[in-house]
């Protein structure tokens, strides 16, 4: 998703989640006639005349406002359509109209507040002539994917009229008709573009000559709606090239994309001279707004921190402490001196956000936003969100800061005052692992949401792109865990999830995202016919999908099918399986090398696939699928580079590293450990050393299972060859889940992705905890598929 996780912390102070609107928020609520017929989704009203037609699809047209003039736009388009008994929709409040107009909407959208739709191409002429007189001198930004046409709030693309749906990567996606009637995804993205077989009309192809940005693009290095920042060739020069779009791309307090591009270049030119400031070229206004800038080479500073930050390393010695922290205050004095010379001018840059570090250690600032912990914590221990949530644990993450990087003293004091630190079970010496559970159960019981059609649980923002009911990010996975874990069913809830999948089918066929992760949990529980009907209505979905992974691919759903078969003694679904088996067994030889971003581990990668080649191993017997799950997992090990301790974390491109369960070393671990349980002389098990070593380091991001310090414990409690330091790193792992809990509604609750707002789901959050601490201590299942976890002493 082109989505930034902060835009979901707007509307919640607890949990992620989307802008929702009021009903006294409503736009036009007033139907045009009562002959009208009406019709509503989620985000829009749909509005059709008496006897109206339309084809499947064409040229519709697109009306985007600013906010200061939405109301009188709408009304008048509205009023047009009216008298000419056009078909066409509006979004149905202010709230969703400004939503879709941010910078990360999380609603979607392409930023149009309204959709004509005509009835054919002489239509689509007359009604372009009549709104560019009728919207004259009205203001509006340009819509993604759309063309504009003219000075006027107008644009054109050719899409669908009524739904049409196909089958691509696994998802149904909206489609078009081809000549021949065949399906084709419809283009989805913020570039104009019409499929090869569509004639441009004449009264469109007047305006096809997009902006262009002022240099040849070398590279897009981010994209979001209105705003996107370039590499660029000026001349013999790289240039950064940052463009803004008018009334649109508005952030937390309504400021559009050019307001904040006009500030950020006003602020170049007054701290232009000091060392650190990049030299802008030029600013060039125009029906989009462009910033050049230098280029100054580096990483921001949370990737400068993946790279060097020494605690994510087994047995960190001091040396390596040491180095790094002379690294850090480096970059602390550097990004002080800057502040200090801009106070020196008359600006303030408190605390900035926007920091680049280059590979001398040379630092830059290459924007002003604000960060509201400061930089003094953040380059030490870097779970800075986290203290917006308990902020009566910052005092105790300085105190921790300063005593493990040994620190001047009264270093802390720069950070917080004293006070008195907030204390979970957790942080007791000896945690009574029962009462933790019981607190973490209690917490995810009272952020349900029952009342709610979209979700039951808060998790990750993914939940809003395929749905709350998924075993990944939903309710399915959270239900799941408490069961598994021996809090008991919760009758209300299941029928929650009955409801969601039988109202609305899942849009994926996957086990984590999809429809096979929903139809486990429902035989699970008993809901039989409920679960093979719901694999039933997805058939489509799976013949169309290609992926080879877990958490959406034929891994996950061959997984699901063996499953089914075991659970009910039929050849049909155990056939099924090994047919999927054996295409993923075919890729092997034919699949793409490891791209830039990583993905090997246990949702993406190739350990998915040779966790199904096992448990087929085991219903067959045939040594074939060992050889199998061997070669996929020698596929993830591709994308492992040896690290100087001794580890062997996943390659992530310029970002770093990866060692957790879901994308990471752990993930590979896990499988590997299956694997060479089997067979000791397997290729991957020489990895196996390393893998364990990369899960040993003293620092994780997040406490999830499939994102963080979970992953790594149970990824450890796996080992054929359990050892004491081993049983030390889990233990620590474990202790250490006390750095992330939020006491919340009297129980336990953990942060999900980035730590901005708490998680319930598995994948990040307080259920993944919790089939953590009850895998590794009663030994249960710690995800399907796994089998038994051995258990640990505690």
């Amino acid at each position: 998703m082109n989505v930034r996780h902060e835009a979901f912390c707007l509307a919640d102070p607890w949990f992620f989640d989307r802008r929702r609107e009021m009903s006294a928020d409503d736009l036009a609520a007033v139907p045009p006639s009562p002959l009208w017929t009406i019709e509503e989704s989620e985000h829009w009203r749909y509005l059709r005349p008496p006897g109206a037609a339309l084809p499947e699809q064409g040229w519709a047209v697109e009306i985007s406002a600013a906010p200061g003039n939405a109301e009188r736009v709408l009304d008048r388009v509205r009023e047009y359509c009216r008298t000419r008994g056009l078909h066409h929709r509006h979004l149905r409040s202010r709230s969703i109209f400004l939503d879709q107009n941010a910078e990360y909407p999380t609603t979607g959208g392409t930023g149009a507040i309204a959709t004509i739709y005509p009835p054919d191409n002489n239509a689509l002429d007359r009604i372009l002539d009549d709104l560019s007189e009728l919207l004259t001198g009205e203001p509006g930004p340009d819509i993604d994917g759309a063309l504009r046409c003219g000075e006027c709030p107008i644009h054109v693309h050719y899409g669908g009229f009524t739904e049409l749906w196909t089958e691509y990567g696994g998802a149904r996606v909206p489609a078009l008709r081809r000549p021949s009637s065949a399906l084709e995804p419809e283009h989805q993205g913020p570039d104009f573009a019409v499929p090869g077989w569509v004639r441009i009309p004449d009264c469109v192809a007047e305006y096809t000559e997009a902006p262009e940005p002022p240099h040849p693009v070398v590279e897009v290095l981010r994209h979001a709606h209105g705003t996107a920042v370039y590499l660029a060739e000026r001349g013999s020069e790289q240039v950064l090239v940052e463009e803004a779009w008018p009334y649109t791309g508005l952030d937390g307090n309504g400021v559009d994309a050019v307001a904040r591009l006009e500030r950020k270049h006003d602020l170049f030119e007054r701290l232009a001279g000091i060392p650190g400031i990049p030299k802008t070229h030029a600013y060039l206004a125009g029906q989009r707004h462009y910033l050049v800038r230098e280029y100054r080479p580096g990483v921001a500073l949370d990737a400068w921190l993946t790279r060097h930050y020494p605690l994510t390393r087994r047995d960190c010695p001091e040396s390596d402490l040491a180095a790094y922290r002379k690294q850090a205050l480096s970059v602390l004095a550097q990004v002080d001196r800057i502040v200090g010379e801009a106070a020196e001018r008359g600006v303030v840059l408190e605390n900035p956000h926007n920091i680049l570090v280059d590979s001398t250690g040379t630092v830059s600032l290459t924007g002003f936003d604000r960060d509201e912990t400061p930089l003094r914590l953040r380059l030490f221990l870097p779970l800075a969100p986290l203290y917006h949530l308990v902020p009566e644990r910052l005092r105790w993450a300085a105190e921790l800061t300063e005593r493990r990087f040994s620190l001047p003293a009264g270093y802390a004091d720069g950070i917080a005052p004293h006070s008195e630190p907030a204390h979970t079970e957790l942080d007791e010496p000896r945690p009574d692992w029962t009462l933790v559970r019981k607190q973490i159960s209690e917490a995810l019981l009272a952020c349900a949401t029952p009342n709610r059609l979209d979700r039951l649980f808060p998790g990750d923002i993914e939940q809003f792109r395929v749905g709350g009911a998924t075993f990944g990010t939903g309710a399915a996975g959270v239900l799941h865990s408490l069961h598994v874990a021996g809090v008991g069913r919760f009758p209300e809830h299941e029928q929650w999830l009955l409801d969601a999948v039988e109202g609305e089918q899942p849009s994926r066929a996957g086990f984590y995202d999809g429809s096979h992760g929903i139809a486990y949990v429902l035989e699970e529980f008993g809901y039989r016919k409920a679960a093979v009907h719901l694999l039933a209505a997805s058939r489509a979905l799976v013949d169309q999908t290609v992926g080879h992974d877990l958490a959406s691919g034929l891994a996950g759903i061959g997984l699901t099918r063996l499953h089914f078969a075991a659970t009910r003694g039929d050849n049909e679904f155990g056939r099924q399986a090994l047919n999927i088996g054996i295409r993923l067994a075919e890729a092997l030889d034919t699949a793409e090398p490891p791209g830039a971003t990583a993905q090997a581990g246990l949702l993406y990668g190739w350990s998915g696939p040779a966790l199904l080649f096992l448990r087929l191993y085991e219903r067959t017997g045939e040594p074939a699928w060992l050889s199998f799950a061997d070669q996929a997992l020698e596929r993830d090990l591709e994308e492992c580079v040896p690290a100087l301790d001794g580890s062997l974390p996943v390659r992530d491109g310029n970002r770093g590293s990866r060692r957790g369960a879901g994308i990471g070393s752990a993930g590979i671990l896990i499988v590997t450990e299956q694997l060479a349980r089997y067979r000791l002389d397997a290729k991957a098990a020489r990895s196996l050393p390393a893998l364990r070593v990369a899960c040993r380091g003293e620092f994780a991001l997040h406490p999830g299972l499939l994102n963080g310090r979970c992953g790594l414990a149970a990824g450890l409690a796996f080992s054929s060859t359990p050892d004491r330091r081993t049983q030390d790193a889990i233990d620590r792992h474990l202790t250490r889940l006390s750095w992330y809990a939020v006491p919340f509604r009297g129980g336990l609750a953990f942060p999900g992705t980035r730590l901005l707002r708490l998680s319930a789901d598995v994948a990040t959050g307080g259920a993944g905890v919790l089939r953590t601490l009850s895998a590794l201590q009663d030994g249960t299942e710690l995800l399907p598929f796994l089998g038994p976890t051995p258990r640990i002493a505690h």
